[in-house]
């Protein structure tokens, strides 16, 4: 994490209390407002292990977050941040810009996100990528793809990093205020949500620890792979040539089988 100093590059109206950069985003807290972009090329910088920031999903999950808040605000009783803007500047970086607001007992929220439910696994806007936890199961090979459909709404919707430091409270009264962060939410398995509010992440180990030891993550990612077996492929009776050629390539993707992929669209391109 790195602090800022003044910018003549800022677009805010009210002077920044404070702003830094962490991995592959600026933040700015003003009096009122909250704003999250992308980072510039010049403000790029190397975590505390000597890393580059990762730009994995960059564009994605912001777009993913600003998705969510109205998606939740629009469905649900959970506090969230309300959108004041989104925008992008002529060098295509995009900044989300949202307020604060008065928040409820953290009791009520999982429930509340239990109901939310549909036929497709990923994010809002038809999109798939998986968390950051899921290094194993990445059928994208780190790109974003369309959902993956299913018969039934068995689908339910979850935050993907529903921890302590997500959870804004009000530190009188320990009511929470709002959720925030949710560039990584969407649509998936059941049981699908680590309590990670249970845990503390280790700077030493890079892994996420409680007194009963470290996370496991296994059962979340089969999942994921249980949840790619048994959906329904896409009907290619119904699907424009582009987007049934797009569907078929990730649901073979999906299943794991790199050479597959590679003689399906070797043989695509020679028919063109």
């Amino acid at each position: 994490m790195s602090a800022i100093g003044n910018s003549s590059e800022r677009e805010e109206t009210e002077a920044p209390l404070y702003e830094w950069l962490a991995n592959d985003r600026h933040y700015t807290i003003t009096p009122t407002q909250f704003i999250k972009r992308q980072q510039r090329p010049h403000e790029r910088i190397t975590n505390m292990w000597g890393e580059l920031g990762t730009h994995v999903f960059n564009i994605e999950r912001l777009e993913n977050e600003r998705n969510a808040l109205h998606f939740i605000a629009e469905n649900s009783t959970i506090p969230v941040p309300r959108v004041l803007d989104w925008s992008m500047d002529e060098h295509g970086i995009a900044s989300l810009t949202m307020e604060a607001l008065n928040g409820r007992v953290l009791g009520d929220i999982t429930d509340d996100l239990s109901e939310l439910r549909l036929k497709y696994m990923g994010q809002l806007g038809g999109v798939f990528f998986p968390p950051p936890r899921m290094h194993s199961f990445e059928p994208r090979e780190r790109r974003a793809g369309p959902a993956i459909q299913s018969a039934t709404e068995q689908f339910i919707y979850y935050h993907n990093d529903l921890g302590v430091h997500n959870v804004v409270i009000e530190p009188d009264s320990l009511e929470v205020k709002c959720l925030i962060d949710w560039e990584y939410s969407g649509f998936f398995p059941p049981g699908f949500e680590f309590p990670f509010w249970r845990y503390t992440f280790n700077m030493e180990t890079r892994q996420w620890e409680n007194e009963d030891g470290v996370a496991d993550f296994t059962s979340r990612r089969k999942l994921l792979e249980d949840s790619t077996e048994v959906v329904e492929t896409p009907s290619l009776a119904m699907q424009p040539p582009l987007q049934t050629f797009w569907n078929l390539f990730s649901w073979i993707r999906a299943r794991g089988s790199r050479m597959l992929s590679v003689i399906f669209g070797l043989f695509t391109l020679r028919r063109r």
